[in-house]
C-alpha cells in the first residue's frame, strides 16, 4: 500500500512538472514568435491582449477604485471634523474666538495682514449673503413663481409689464452663491488651521510670521500660488461654473415655451433622462429618442475615427518618415506642422476681418 501511494505521488509530481514544462515551452514559443513579427503584427497582437484585459480592469475600477475614492472622501471629512474639534478643545481664547471672528487670532498674535484678509473676507461674505445671495438661494427650490405682472398707468396703452422672477437669474446666482459658501467654508477652515499652527509655534517660543514675511513669501516661496490664483478663478468662473449651470438646466423644463423673462421654468427631475432612454410614451418622446440614438452613434464613430487618425496614423507616419532611406525628412515634417498651424492662422484672419471697422460685427452693431 505504501509503495502504491508513493508511486501515485511520483506520478502526480511528474504530471505537474510536465505541465509546467509545457507552459514554459509555449510561453517561450510565444516570445520567439513575437520577436519574429513585423510592426503591424506586433501592433495588432498587443491591441488584442489589451482588449482582453478591459473587462477585468473595468471590474476593478468600479469595485475598487470608485469605492476607495468615496471611502477616502469620507475619511477625509471625518478627520477634518476631528481636527476642528481638537483645535477648539485645546486652543486658547484667541484660537477659540477665531471660530466666530475670523482673523482675531492673527490680529492678537501680530499677523496684521492675515487678520485683515480673513476678517475682510468674512465681512464681505456676510454682506453678500444678506443683500444679494440669500434672495436668490431662498427661491432655488421653485425657480420663481411669477414671471411678470401687469400694472395700470395713466398713459396709453394704460398698462405696462413689470418683470418679477427670472428663472435663469435665480438658478445662476444661486449656483454662484453655493460656490461662494464653499469658498467661505474653505477659508474658515484655513483660518482655523493657521491659528492652530501659530498657537503651537508660540507655545515653543517661535515667533509667527509677520506682514513683511508674508509679503516676501508672495513673491518667493508662495509665488506659484500667486501666479495660479487668477487662472484658477478664471477656470472656475468661465469653465466649471457654466458646466454645472448646464447640468442643472437639464433637470428643468427650460424650452421654447418657458423662456425667461416672459415665463418661468421649474424643476422636472429625471423626466428628460427617462424620455432620453425611451421611457416616455408620447410620439414626440419616441422621435426624440431615435434622434438622440443617431447622434450618439455618430458621436462614437467620429470619436473613434478622430482618435485613430490623429494618434495611430500620426504615429505610423512619424515612424515612416524616421526610417532610413527616406529623403527630404525636414520637408515632410514641415508639411505636417503646416497642417496644424495653417487653420489657426486662417481662423485669426477671419476673426480680424469680422472685427475690423467695416466688418460684419461693427456693421451689425451700427445698424441695430
Amino acid at each position: 500500500m505504501e509503495n502504491n501511494s508513493k508511486k501515485d505521488v511520483e506520478i502526480s509530481n511528474n504530471k505537474s512538472t510536465l505541465n509546467a514544462d509545457a507552459n514554459n515551452i509555449s510561453s517561450r514559443n510565444i516570445n520567439l514568435n513575437y520577436f519574429k513579427m513585423n510592426f503591424f503584427e506586433r501592433f495588432f497582437f498587443n491591441a488584442k491582449n489589451k482588449l482582453k484585459t478591459i473587462p477585468s480592469k473595468l471590474k476593478n475600477f468600479f469595485t475598487k477604485t470608485i469605492a476607495l475614492f468615496f471611502v477616502n472622501i469620507f475619511k477625509t471629512i471625518v478627520n477634518e471634523f476631528k481636527d476642528v474639534y481638537s483645535t477648539f478643545k485645546k486652543g486658547d481664547f484667541k484660537t477659540r474666538l477665531s471660530f466666530i471672528i475670523m482673523g482675531f487670532g492673527q490680529f492678537a498674535r501680530g499677523q496684521i495682514l492675515r487678520g485683515f484678509l480673513f476678517i475682510g473676507f468674512e465681512i464681505i461674505f456676510i454682506l453678500y449673503m444678506i443683500v444679494f445671495g440669500w434672495k436668490y438661494l431662498s427661491r432655488l427650490n421653485t425657480l420663481g413663481d411669477v414671471a411678470k405682472i401687469e400694472i395700470e398707468i395713466d398713459e396709453p396703452p394704460f398698462f405696462k409689464y413689470v418683470y418679477v422672477d427670472n428663472s435663469i437669474h435665480i438658478l445662476l446666482y444661486s449656483i454662484i452663491t453655493i460656490f461662494i459658501i464653499f469658498a467661505f467654508i474653505y477659508v474658515w477652515r484655513l483660518n482655523i488651521k493657521q491659528n492652530k499652527i501659530t498657537q503651537e509655534l508660540c507655545e515653543i517660543g517661535i515667533k509667527p510670521k509677520r506682514m513683511k514675511d508674508d509679503l516676501k513669501s508672495i513673491g518667493d516661496s508662495q509665488y506659484h500660488k500667486t501666479l495660479l490664483a487668477l487662472p484658477t478663478v478664471g477656470l472656475i468662473a468661465f469653465t466649471v461654473l457654466p458646466i454645472i449651470f448646464m447640468v442643472f438646466i437639464a433637470f428643468t423644463n427650460f424650452d421654447k415655451l418657458n423662456l425667461p423673462p416672459e415665463k418661468v421654468f421649474d424643476w422636472v427631475g429625471f423626466d428628460h433622462f427617462i424620455d432620453l432612454l425611451g421611457g416616455g410614451l408620447s410620439t414626440d418622446s419616441k422621435l426624440f429618442v431615435n434622434t438622440f440614438k443617431q447622434l450618439l452613434l455618430w458621436t462614437f464613430i467620429w470619436s473613434l475615427f478622430a482618435t485613430f487618425t490623429n494618434y495611430f496614423l500620426g504615429m505610423i507616419v512619424a515612424m515612416m518618415i524616421n526610417k532610413k532611406g527616406i529623403k527630404f525628412k525636414k520637408l515632410w515634417r514641415s508639411l505636417l506642422i503646416l497642417t496644424i498651424a495653417v487653420p489657426q492662422f486662417v481662423s485669426l484672419m477671419i476673426i480680424s476681418q469680422m472685427l475690423s471697422d467695416n466688418g460684419i460685427v461693427n456693421l451689425l452693431l451700427q445698424k441695430y
